[in-house]
Formats: structure tokens, C-alpha cells, sequence
């Protein structure tokens, strides 16, 4: 079978490209206040702010990668992929900067301390990147902000070793939920991430497209169109959904045989893309969490209906999985992670549905997810 890719894998979520279209400013800014930091030995708190997919993860993953020249050492912490307590969040930190000062019999604290004091033995710098923190003070109430803007108590008499703590959010609001001591501390250190307009879409879809797929296989006006119904609602701007949209018409470009991607490939496509269900968002998920949404498209599926209700979801949930299957409460925990990640739309016991789907592709999303999952 003829492929339309040159590398497919420059269109999957865990690609970091050489160059950021349209993100270059943001860029460098970020990374002259990270270098400055280090030189005045001091610690930054960085607050980069934006929609879904304006760039941000993509533009800290760019960054360590940069910096590693520059003798850092990098921790990388997606809450949704890495855990939502303070425990795991810390356990990562620890393991990715000072792995050999580990233990799992530490309490938050102490890995703190531990990882903190290695570093100044070693004489290293350290940048702690935590992404989606607005989904993490969701899950807990417990006092992560303000350890980390208050490393300097924690050593007083030493030099703080962690130049700079990044965190992203989709809005602002995220502070709302903070104590005053949080906020005040936190500081208003910000890095604003607009959304993309069609032209940028444009470009930088073009640029992934010279790398990812065949010269030929896919003309401008294609991804013109995409670029088009990505920067309209409800998609407004998120580049993801554009990538996503291309990678799925390229793989049923091939599934026909076909030489082209054409604008009918990428209308199928945008049939079964989902800006709320990305190829990353499904990444970052646990199996058991992958499983309670299996159970939820295959009752939407059964139903044939926009909306469901949570017995229904749980009986398909028990019938898929008779050998191991999780207690009624952590069902319900997994099924509300999945509406506080704006997957699954719950509003209420008898009306749960899948995020951001038309009712008229409803059928072919779900098809399509499913074997996904």
C-alpha cells in the first residue's frame, strides 16, 4: 500500500519541532527571563496563559530541550498524565532532577528537601515546568503553589537551585481558587498565548505538512480548508485539532489507496475529530480511565442517542469488563476525571454524552474511537 506520509510521526503529539511559527517571540522572552534568573541566582515564577492548543506545552518541551546546552536539568509534569496529588507530583519532580536521592518512603517535604540539597551539591540548576495547573488545583486542594513559590524557606541559608517554576493554564481564573499567600507569592509573572488566526493556522500546518507527508500528496487549498474550520468555532484556533485532522485524513487516504489527500479525505476526517478528545489527551490517559470511556462510547453507541445515563454507562462498563472491574465509587471518580477534562459532558445521572461531537457525526466519532482505544 502506497504512503501519502514521509514521517507520520512528525504529527504526533510528542513531536517537538526545530522552529515554533508564530510562537518564536513567546519563546525567546521565556527563555531570556529562565537565563537571567540563573545568572542573578535567583528563582522566577512563570505563569504562560492560553486556550487549548495555542502552542504552550509545545513551547516548555522546546525549551528544556534548548537549554539542556546550558547545563539544566528539566521536570516535565502533566498532572493528567503524571497524577494530581502532591505526593506524585513531587515523586516526578524528584525522580527527573535527582533520581539517585529518590525514595518512595518520602513524604512530600522531604523529597523537596532531598531534591533541593542535591542539587546545590552537585552545583546544578533545575527548571520545574508543571502544565495544565489549572486541571490540578481542580483535583486537589492541597498546598502545591505555595511550595513552590516558597522554595527559598525551605533553604534558607543555601542558594535556591530551581532558576524558574513554569506552569500553564488555560485562563487566569486559575488564581481564583488560591489563598492570598498563594496569589501574592505566585506573583504576576505572565506570558500571554493568543489564539491562532487561519494564517497562522496556515503556516504552521504547512511547515508540519513539508515534514510529515510526501511532496504532492496534499495541496495548499487542503490545508487552506483546514485552516479555515480550524480558526471558526466551536475549534477556535487549537492547533491540535488541525494536526489531528490532517494525521487522520493521511491514514484514510492510505486505508483507499489513494495518492492525494483531498478535501473529501480531511471532511471524513473532521467527521470523527474531536477538539476534546485529542490523539494527546488519549495518551496521557490511564487505562482504567480509557476503559470507563470505552464503556461510555459503546453506550452511546448501543443507544444511538446524543445523551445516555450513568446506570446504562455502568452496566456496558461491567459486561466489558467481567474479569476485572473497578467498585461503583471509582467508576463515578474516573467517569467525573473525564468531565473535568472536558471529554465527556456530564449534565446529570441521566444525560451523559460525548464533549464537543455534532449529534449528526456522532456514530462515525465513535466508530473511530473506539478503535482507538
Amino acid at each position: 500500500m502506497a504512503s501519502v506520509f514521509r514521517d507520520r510521526s512528525k504529527l504526533l503529539p510528542t513531536y517537538v519541532p526545530d522552529t515554533l511559527p508564530h510562537r518564536e517571540k513567546e519563546f525567546e522572552i521565556i527563555k531570556r527571563i529562565i537565563l537571567d534568573s540563573a545568572a542573578s541566582r535567583s528563582n522566577t515564577i512563570l505563569q504562560i496563559i492560553g486556550d487549548v492548543g495555542t502552542g504552550k506545552t509545545v513551547t516548555m518541551l522546546k525549551l528544556s530541550r534548548d537549554l539542556q546546552t546550558n547545563k539544566f536539568r528539566f521536570s516535565y509534569v502533566n498532572p493528567r498524565q503524571h497524577g494530581t496529588s502532591r505526593i506524585l507530583v513531587f515523586r516526578r519532580m524528584c525522580r527527573s532532577l535527582t533520581p539517585d536521592v529518590y525514595s518512595a518512603s518520602y513524604s512530600p517535604e522531604e523529597l523537596l528537601m532531598a531534591t533541593l540539597s542535591k542539587l546545590n551539591e552537585d552545583k546544578e540548576k533545575a527548571i520545574v515546568m508543571i502544565d495544565d495547573i489549572d486541571y490540578l488545583l481542580l483535583k486537589t486542594k492541597e498546598p502545591i503553589i505555595y511550595n513552590l513559590t516558597r522554595l527559598n524557606e525551605l533553604t534558607p541559608f543555601e542558594e535556591i537551585p530551581i532558576a524558574g517554576v513554569i506552569l500553564t493554564a488555560k485562563s487566569i481564573k486559575f488564581r481564583d481558587s488560591l489563598e492570598r499567600a498563594e496569589i501574592s507569592s505566585l506573583g504576576n509573572q505572565f506570558i500571554m498565548f493568543e489564539r491562532y488566526t487561519k494564517q497562522q493556522i496556515f503556516d504552521i500546518i504547512q511547515k508540519r505538512a513539508e515534514e510529515a507527508i510526501k511532496p504532492g500528496a496534499i495541496d495548499e487549498k487542503v490545508l487552506e480548508y483546514v485552516s479555515e474550520v480550524t480558526s471558526s468555532s466551536p475549534i477556535n484556533g487549537d492547533i491540535r485539532y488541525a494536526i489531528d485532522v490532517i494525521f487522520n485524513a493521511g491514514s484514510l487516504c492510505e486505508a483507499q489507496s489513494c495518492q492525494k489527500i483531498t478535501i473529501e479525505h480531511i471532511r471524513k476526517a473532521i467527521s470523527y475529530t474531536s477538539p476534546s478528545i485529542t490523539q494527546e489527551e488519549i495518551m496521557n490517559m490511564d487505562q482504567d480511565l480509557k476503559k470507563v470511556l470505552f464503556a461510555v462510547a459503546m453506550a452511546l453507541k448501543e443507544s444511538g442517542e446524543a445523551y445516555v445515563s450513568l446506570d446504562k454507562i455502568y452496566a456496558v462498563y461491567k459486561e466489558l469488563n467481567k474479569k476485572k472491574e473497578i467498585e461503583m465509587n471509582v467508576f463515578l471518580e474516573k467517569l467525573q476525571d473525564l468531565g473535568d477534562r472536558g471529554v465527556v459532558d456530564i449534565k446529570g445521572l441521566t444525560k451523559i454524552g460525548i464533549s464537543g461531537v455534532p449529534v449528526e457525526n456522532l456514530k462515525t466519532f465513535l466508530e473511530s474511537l473506539l478503535n482507538n482505544l
